[in-house]
């Protein structure tokens, strides 16, 4: 931890993933495809964690609910819905797969906003850089440069 976003201490790489530095403009729009893919493949990890995680207690819960449905009748008592639901409430196993498919849940949406925010990045890069560009074409060292640079490549025609 090192960074805060907002109220949020994160880490360094989190940080410099979905911040962005006008001052390192060129370094920013060289980093953000590598970032997104990055946030991307972490996300597609959590995603596999999380559907693996659900379906894990959805066997947990079909196994247990036989297992207590059998212990109901073997009480010698009518095993009804809410019988075997009072009885599953109790039952530890289930409680730990519903707590890992829960926070496997979250780690899969808090991905999915890191890697949304760097692809939001990507386009205030893009957005910012056309207007840099804008702005430079009317500088006239830079229109001078860019001149001198079509006159060398060719002999482009002047815009002046």
């Amino acid at each position: 931890m090192g960074k805060k976003i907002h109220d949020l201490d994160v880490d360094d790489y989190l940080y410099r993933s979905v911040s962005v530095d006008d001052l390192i403009l060129d370094d920013e729009l060289t980093m953000v495809s590598s970032d997104l893919a990055y946030w991307n493949t972490r996300y597609s990890e959590a995603l596999e964690k999380h559907l693996k995680a659900k379906f894990e207690l959805k066997k947990t819960r079909a196994k247990l609910y036989i297992e207590c449905r059998v212990r109901i009748e073997g009480r010698g008592e009518k095993a009804t819905v809410a019988g075997i639901d009072a009885e599953l409430d109790q039952e530890m196993d289930l409680e730990f797969a519903e707590i890992e498919a829960i926070e496997a849940e979250a780690e899969r949406a808090r991905l999915r906003g890191i890697a949304d925010a760097v692809s939001a990045k990507k386009d205030v890069l893009q957005t910012k850089a056309a207007k840099l560009r804008k702005e430079m074409e009317y500088d006239i060292v830079v229109k001078r440069k860019m001149r001198d640079s079509r006159d060398q490549d060719g002999g482009a025609l002047d815009d002046d």
